[in-house]
């Protein structure tokens, strides 16, 4: 369709009018107007020499008389008229000499007047085929419908077409000319670019648009899948709701899964973080991005799974000497937050609530957890008051020391016995802490040979020492407990009576083994001589203290006697690091008072211990 056509030519009030029958403006600077019958052999031809926009649907009459030029009237102020035959042909051209439009008005001659010549045909230009693809310029998938509208540069529109559903597109040109081509299409910016065509030669031309569009993402479900294999709920899943809750035990393990979908735009690049909010604390656990290109509606959901949600829960607080229980109940409000993004594009951070997890222990293990951890820390006291007393024993420190403390300088050998003793008896004590904190704060777990019952070999009661031998003692059997328990647990879960039957005689022979070892264990505590002169006081450790943070005491000398004494470089440490610890205090540090103590938890460790195992294989 031509764009500026000739709407009218009159031949009695001698103008001719021109029309624009496009959607937008036309600049016709450069065009021209021209008449088939030439006067005096000279044709008449009207020019637009400066910039003239003709608006859409608009007209504009050239006069060949004189008169004011405004929007819709242009004047020549010519003084003859131009358009006074019988009949004429006007015809327009662009700025680049292109027959735009011709039109012919009463009865033209076919030669000028006279018998002139008839006026010379504009060049014919060869047409171009123009084609290619639009596509994003983020997932390079292809755009349908996208408009491209070719203008010749300082020109008219000359072509527009648009992209398939494959993005593809094809019209054609004329050749030789240079255009502007505008690429546009919904949710994306629009495009321009310059092409320069060659005559008798097809081209080829891809765009690339960049979207803009809006993201929105939003949480479907969040779900609680349990994982652990010796865990009664293992592969079951319940629902996080995001004003519910789930009741949970410390022992089971279990992911969260989020359900996210992109309810507006697209993504290439989700960034999801679960935020757990509890008991004073924050943590984050961030996974890698989605950098998948969500572009399609079959595409534009998923699924987040994060891992190892309670690793970091603990359930009793600890310090130098001693342990205390927690809470037996933890509340853990859940979050996920989610940010996105799609070329320029972006979502969030924005927090999706998603519920919370009330995390459960069972009281009698938490109660012995506590408990042995007590035991440890206590007799990890006496081990430290032994080795103070020693560290005043030994000239001529000891000398120093015991100025400063004002009591005598006690008999070396003694002493060293004691430390060694007590020394032995932390150990053996943390090791005991260690293994049945770790163990009772699990479920019982399958063990194959359930089938086999286990026997275990005591240690016989020295004369000398006998609390070490009793302890071991007390250690063995309780190694024995946790693997009975197991087999218990498998025997019933395989429903197998005989072998069932025969853990729970050996459960109850053992737990009379334990009664036994914890009586001769706490009778061996009772026994243990300690010299009564070891009674350090809080001021005399604060004199202590002084003397070491005015270097007024040979640290490096009392640490070389020690070690030749036997003493590890750990117990060193732990002994420096007593004399300057604030939580050190005058009943931490009598010897008398740490073994009744020590003997006090070891008998609700016991207690504990054992409600706890009767309780795993109800």
């Amino acid at each position: 369709m031509t764009i500026i056509i000739i709407s009218e030519v009159n031949l009695i009030k001698d103008y001719v009018e021109l029309k624009n029958n496009d959607s937008v403006k036309i600049n016709l600077r450069g065009w021209k107007i021209l008449d088939t019958t030439p006067t005096n052999q000279r044709r008449h031809e009207f020019i637009f020499q400066k910039d003239f926009f003709l608006q859409p649907s608009a007209t504009v009459k050239i006069w060949s008389c004189a008169g004011n030029n405004d929007a819709s009237n242009i004047y020549q102020n010519r003084s003859a008229k131009i358009w006074n035959n019988p009949g004429d042909t006007a015809e327009l051209y662009d700025a680049d000499r292109n027959l735009v439009d011709k039109k012919s008005v009463g009865n033209p001659p076919k030669g000028g007047r006279g018998g002139g010549a008839k006026p010379p045909r504009p060049p014919t230009l060869a047409k171009i085929t123009i084609s290619g693809y639009a596509n994003d310029a983020e997932c390079k998938q292809p755009i349908q419908n996208a408009k491209l509208v070719f203008q010749v540069l300082k020109g008219q529109k000359e072509a527009e077409t648009n992209t398939d559903e494959t993005g593809y597109y094809k019209t054609e040109l004329n050749g030789g000319r240079d255009y502007t081509v505008t690429v546009s299409a919904k949710n994306y910016d629009d495009f321009s670019d310059t092409i320069n065509t060659k005559v008798g030669k097809d081209m080829t031309k891809n765009f690339k648009l960049e979207p803009n569009l809006e993201i929105e993402l939003d949480v479907d479900s969040a779900k609680v899948k349990f994982t652990r294999k010796d865990d009664n709920l293992i592969n079951s899943v319940r629902q996080l709701a995001k004003n519910g809750k789930i009741t949970v035990d410390i022992n089971s393990d279990y992911v969260i899964s989020v359900s996210v979908s992109v309810s507006k735009g697209k993504t290439k690049g989700i960034t999801p973080t679960l935020i757990e909010t509890g008991y004073g604390k924050t943590r984050k656990l961030i996974i890698p991005a989605d950098i998948n290109c969500r572009i399609n509606e079959d595409l534009k959901n998923l699924v987040f799974t994060f891992n190892q949600i309670n690793k970091n829960w603990t359930w009793h607080k600890e310090d130098l000497f001693g342990s205390h229980s927690d809470k037996t109940e933890k509340t853990f409000n859940y979050a996920v937050e989610l940010t996105a993004a799609y070329g320029n594009n972006s979502f969030g951070p924005q927090q999706f609530p998603l519920g919370k997890i009330i995390v459960r222990v069972n009281k009698d293990k938490l109660n012995a957890q506590t408990a042995y951890n007590a035991l440890y820390f206590v007799s990890l006291a006496m081990a430290i008051a032994a080795l103070i007393a020693i560290c005043i024993a030994i000239p001529p420190v000891g000398a120093a020391l015991a100025g400063a403390l004002s009591i005598g300088v006690i008999s070396a050998t003694s002493l060293v016995a004691a430390a060694g003793l007590l020394g032995g008896l932390s150990g053996l004590t943390f090791f005991a802490t260690q293994f049945f904190v770790t163990t009772m704060n699990d479920p019982p777990k399958f063990n194959t040979n359930y089938r086999r019952v286990q026997k275990i070999k005591l240690l016989p009661s020295k004369k000398s020492q006998p609390i070490v031998a009793e302890l071991k003692n007390f250690i063995t059997i309780k190694k024995a407990l946790m693997t009975c328990r197991d087999k218990l647990y498998s025997a019933q879960r395989k429903s197998d009576k005989s072998a069932t039957a025969a853990q729970k005689n050996n459960m109850n022979h053992l737990l009379k083994l334990n009664d036994d070892s914890t009586t001769k264990l706490s009778g061996a505590v009772k026994k243990l001589k300690i010299n009564s002169e070891l009674k350090i006081n809080t001021n005399q450790v604060k004199k202590t203290m002084a003397l070491l943070r005015k270097n007024k005491l040979p640290i490096k000398l009392v640490s070389k006697k020690l070690k030749k004494l036997g003493l590890s470089p750990k117990h060193i440490k732990l002994l420096f690091k007593a004399l300057t610890s604030r939580k050190v205090n005058d009943t931490s540090l009598t010897l008398n008072s740490a073994v009744t103590l020590m003997n006090k938890s070891l008998k609700n460790a016991d207690r504990s211990f054992v409600s706890a195992i009767k309780k795993d294989v109800q």
